[in-house]
């Protein structure tokens, strides 16, 4: 069954991109003969059509497929696409995924959380930030902003702490849970945001107050959704006392890391990725890290500054638009930054977490991507700069 359709058409070219998830069991050739009657029924209306074919719900949410496959219209010369692994005469390419079994597994054993303890610990850490959240409401509603900004600043540090936090648990292999989780990870992001816009340079004190209001706004709206329905999760998950007593999202497991090994080759058009990234000390001794990339648009950054020891003092995401980003202002624990040598390191995660307009400009295994910080055994794109601070 067809599980997600997406037109992502550009000039001169109409595509499509289709995600299915099996139903019943299938031998791989008549898997190859249900997708190709699905390709003929968008030929018509399409000059590309990607399908991507997931054994179950589970392979689905983490983009394992077991075929991809994709038709190019013959009779288009704007189609820049690269065929996939193996292909014929009438315009289909194909790949069959021969590392499936072993990202199933590995999926099952260090991806996929148990719902429960996924619930209780979002659920905590929740709690844990509401009193946050209502002492910076009431500051912003009593129009008192040069306290708020002095209070985003004490508890920036550890509504960071919790947002990374939450960022680094497992995935629920159902669905509608998983949605619902959304809300909780949207929470967290938009609490974090408002530190970036009270310290953003250019804008006055009422252009602060705006973007800061909508951050407000987003935090409310993804309240309402957890709250409205986490008594029907915490039946429905049959989550006892002893259950939300006994755990912590602080003590999660560290999760082993997989290697990866491309199944696409590097498009030899592929834009080599460039960085220049700026380091920028500022007012009280603190960092604001800021560049450009030739990265598409949407691209989601993480950095980490780090001393020479390895501690990490430092940590915030961005978006790449118009060939810039911007990390904002960065200090060490509420101080500014001693004098010495630091790290910083910008890393783009995993294609599968991408933002789905960056993902299909840049490639489901970053095949359209290239150059030195371009790691194709994860796949990752990793940057690392030291910096000095006197």
């Amino acid at each position: 069954s067809i599980t997600e359709e997406q037109d992502i058409s550009y000039p001169g070219v109409r595509r499509v991109s289709i995600k299915i998830t099996l139903t019943k069991l299938l031998k791989i050739n008549e898997i190859h003969s249900a997708v190709r009657y699905l390709i003929n029924e968008y030929k018509g209306k399409y000059d590309v059509v990607s399908v991507f074919v997931a054994k179950t719900g589970e392979d689905y949410i983490l983009y394992n497929w077991i075929l991809r496959y994709m038709w190019c219209n013959p009779l288009n010369d704007n189609i820049q696409m690269q065929p996939l692994k193996q292909r014929d005469k009438d315009g289909y390419s194909w790949d069959e995924s021969n590392t499936y079994s072993v990202m199933a597994d590995y999926n099952d054993k260090y991806v996929f959380e148990n719902d429960k303890h996924l619930f209780v610990y979002k659920k905590k850490l929740y709690d844990e930030v509401q009193p946050i959240h209502k002492e910076l409401v009431f500051y912003f509603n009593d129009h008192e902003f040069q306290e708020l900004f002095d209070i985003i600043n004490i508890y920036r540090s550890k509504i960071n702490e919790i947002y990374f936090l939450n960022d680094s648990f497992g995935v629920s292999r159902n669905i509608e849970f998983k949605a619902y989780l959304s809300n909780f990870t949207d929470y967290f992001i938009a609490l974090d945001n408002i530190y970036f816009w009270a310290n953003k340079e250019n804008l006055n004190e009422r252009q602060k107050a705006y973007h800061i209001s909508r951050c407000f706004e987003d935090a409310h709206n993804s309240s309402e959704e957890i709250v409205d329905y986490i008594s029907y999760w915490q039946v429905k998950l049959a989550i006892s006392e002893n259950d939300y007593n006994s755990i912590d999202p602080y003590t999660v497991p560290e999760r082993a890391t997989y290697k990866f090994e491309p199944t696409i080759p590097i498009n030899p058009d592929g834009i080599e990725v460039e960085f220049n990234v700026e380091v920028e000390l500022i007012e009280d001794r603190a960092l604001h890290i800021f560049g450009t990339t030739n990265l598409f648009n949407h691209a989601s950054l993480l950095i980490n500054v780090r001393k020479q020891s390895g501690q990490l003092c430092g940590s915030n995401k961005a978006s790449v638009m118009a060939g810039h980003f911007d990390f904002g202002i960065f200090n060490f624990k509420g101080n500014g930054y001693v004098a010495g040598l630091y790290f910083i390191e910008m890393s783009l995660s995993l294609p599968s977490i991408q933002p789905k307009l960056f993902q299909n400009k840049a490639g489901i295994e970053y095949e359209n991507l290239k150059g030195p910080y371009v790691d194709r055994t994860v796949p990752m794109v990793k940057y690392r700069k030291e910096i000095s601070v006197e």
